[in-house]
């Protein structure tokens, strides 16, 4: 492992790695608290994080310690979101109350009460303009944020995880357990489902929208979006953490409880690095908007 400094009882590690010979890595710690949710903003130098029992925190990557800025008193958040274009945040509360927020003056913009029951899940549309929450009723609930209304709702099941949206938003993606369910993103009409998938622990949308990066147990695998095949399976020593996509597609990051970090080639599945060593089991990981560095 390279060289780099642990702060003790520190929760939050952050490595920055450069994805060419020699691997390089920049490291320092981002606080003592327990972290829950972490997002990288677009920018790619600032992640947004919560604490358990404290408010949302802004964090530059740069000055990790100095640089955090509370987003607002965020008690009762259950989760939150990032819109794409890295410009809003919409949080659900314990509550089921929705709130966007303007992430560059941390302003409340509108707030929606009481749209679901003990939330599981939340994600916004690329446009900004509609958000789905999951309720662990296995329902999921698709809301307006400009007509500050909830348009439809769809029931994938008890199993209910995560839903998400398909790039132009025409299409709503459901995932259970073993199954994802695809549903008309204006209407909630039913479009296909897929049965009999491995055990799902989080599952990811291509840019190209022909496949599904599925996380499962001890590796990630590449499931076709309309035949249900798996291919390209990306497996570590332990169970994988996390996983995300590099935007052009081209790049899977996966992070493992084996304290490693990895970077595959989309298309064959194989390592494009070599593996970026940890002193600890490392829990998440994204890339930069260059994919040049990851920051985990």
């Amino acid at each position: 492992p390279p060289r780099s400094t642990l702060f003790p009882y520190t929760t939050l590690f952050r490595s920055r790695w450069k994805l060419s010979p020699p691997y390089r890595a920049e490291a320092a710690s981002a606080g003592s608290d327990q972290v829950g949710q972490v997002e990288l903003n677009r920018d790619g130098e600032r992640l947004l994080l919560s604490r358990a029992g404290g408010p949302l925190q802004l964090c530059s990557l740069a000055k990790p310690k100095l640089g955090i800025v509370e987003i607002g008193q965020s008690f009762g958040v259950r989760r939150w979101a990032i819109s794409p274009d890295g410009l809003n945040l919409v949080t659900v509360s314990d509550q089921g109350d929705l709130e966007l927020r303007d992430l560059q003056s941390q302003q409340r913009v509108r707030v929606l009460p009481r749209i679901v029951k003990d939330p599981v899940d939340l994600c916004s549309s690329a446009d900004r303009q509609l958000v789905v929450v999951c309720g662990s009723d296995g329902v999921a609930h698709v809301v307006s944020m400009t007509e500050n209304k909830e348009l439809f709702s769809v029931k994938q099941g008890s199993d209910l995880q995560q839903a998400f949206f398909s790039q132009d938003h025409h299409s709503l993606y459901t995932v259970g357990k073993r199954s994802i369910r695809v549903w008309n993103g204006a209407t909630g009409i039913a479009l296909a489902h897929l049965e009999g998938l491995p055990d799902i622990e989080s599952c990811l949308l291509t840019p190209d929208e022909r496949s599904f990066l599925l996380r499962t147990n001890d590796k990630a695998v590449f499931c076709d979006a309309t035949t249900g095949e798996l291919r390209n399976p990306m497996k570590h020593r332990s169970r994988v953490t996390h996983t995300k996509l590099s935007q052009d597609g081209k790049w899977v990051l996966t992070t493992s409880e084996d304290k490693s970090a990895r970077v595959w080639n989309t298309a064959t599945g194989e390592p494009a690095t070599a593996p970026l060593s940890h002193f600890r089991d490392v829990t998440w990981g994204a890339f930069r908007e260059d994919n040049q560095q990851v920051v985990r």
